[in-house]
C-alpha cells in the first residue's frame, strides 16, 4: 500500500538543503574566501595568457596553433557612400574545399583601400583556384584563393578584442601586465591587509 507524502517534509527539503550550503559557508572565514577568489584569479589569468600567447604565436594569420584567429575588417552592410567603421572580427581558415557561395570571407583592398574587407562569395572557379567575391552586392572582384585571409565567423566578443590586441607584441606585453596589476592589486587590497 503506497503512504501518502507529507507535504510539510517535500516544503521543508529545500529549507534543509540551504541550510547545510550555509553550515558549510559558515565554517569558511572571509580570509579563506578571500584566498579562494586570489586562487581563482591566478588560474583565470593564467588561463587567458596562455590562450593570448597561442595568438602571438600564431602570426601572419597562419593558423598552424589555432583554427581561428581575430582581425580588424571593414564588416559588412554598410554604404559605401558614407563614412565606414571597421571591426575586429573573428575568422576560421579558409578551405576551398567547404566554402559555398553566400559565405563571407575576408580579403584586403577593395575599392581600391587599403584595409581588410568583408565580402560575400558570389561564385567559386575551382578549376582556376579563383573566387568572386563582392561587398555592396553590385561590384564583384575575382581573386585568387591565396588572396583569401580566411572566412568570416562572427564579430569578435570582448576576449576576441582582447585576442586580438595580443596578436601584437605591445598589446600582448601590457595585457600581461594588466593581468599581473590586478592581481597585486587584488592581493594588497584584500589579502595582505588581513595578515
Amino acid at each position: 500500500m503506497e503512504q501518502p507524502t507529507n507535504p510539510s517534509n517535500h516544503n521543508n527539503k529545500p529549507k534543509r538543503m540551504w541550510h547545510h550550503i550555509t553550515a558549510f559557508f559558515s565554517r569558511q572565514t572571509k580570509h579563506e574566501y578571500i584566498l579562494y577568489v586570489l586562487y581563482l584569479l591566478i588560474v583565470a589569468s593564467l588561463i587567458n595568457i596562455g590562450i593570448m600567447t597561442l595568438h602571438l604565436l600564431d602570426d601572419d594569420y597562419s593558423f598552424s596553433i589555432l583554427n581561428h584567429s581575430y582581425i580588424d575588417a571593414i564588416y559588412p552592410d554598410q554604404d559605401i557612400n558614407d563614412v565606414m567603421y571597421t571591426d575586429i572580427v573573428r575568422i576560421i581558415e579558409f578551405d576551398e574545399n567547404t566554402i559555398e557561395v553566400g559565405d563571407k570571407v575576408v580579403v584586403y583592398n577593395d575599392f581600391n583601400i587599403p584595409e581588410n574587407w568583408v565580402e560575400s562569395v558570389v561564385e567559386l572557379h575551382p578549376e582556376t583556384n579563383q573566387i568572386e567575391i563582392t561587398y555592396d552586392d553590385v561590384t564583384t572582384i575575382t581573386t585568387r584563393y591565396d588572396n583569401i585571409i580566411g572566412e568570416y565567423e562572427h564579430n569578435a566578443s570582448v576576449f576576441g578584442t582582447i585576442y586580438y590586441t595580443s596578436k601584437f607584441t605591445n598589446g600582448y606585453v601590457l595585457l600581461v601586465l594588466s593581468h599581473l596589476f590586478v592581481i597585486a592589486a587584488y592581493y594588497i587590497g584584500l589579502v595582505d591587509k588581513r595578515k
